[in-house]
């Protein structure tokens, strides 16, 4: 239920067999969905990193598309580790692979 939740990529490409690769490609393709997206390189490194979005973003991509918002379902913890994923972007910088 988590948005942006990297195991649930096999389910994007079915027909291909191995799922590593699958993640792999739907990763790369997110990647650059965010990217065209002009989304912060610090907010999709945390994304990669975590495999999720903080509930702001998760919220803001629902209005931009009509969809409802609701409470999240991160706990605090998930939403500390998003945090400190942008910070360590944002103070040492990072990889993002394709970006």
């Amino acid at each position: 239920d988590k948005l942006g939740v990297a195991g649930d990529n096999y389910l994007f490409y079915p027909e291909i067999e191995d799922r590593a690769v699958a993640e792999r490609l739907m990763d790369t393709e997110m990647i650059q969905l965010l990217k065209r997206g002009n989304f912060p390189p610090e907010y999709i490194y945390a994304w990669h990193k975590c495999g999720f979005f903080h509930p702001n973003i998760v919220d803001s991509i629902c209005k931009a598309i009509g969809w409802p918002t609701g409470p999240s379902r991160l706990s605090k913890k998930e939403i500390r580790q998003w945090n400190e994923a942008v910070k360590e972007y944002r103070e040492k910088g990072g990889e993002i692979p394709g970006y």
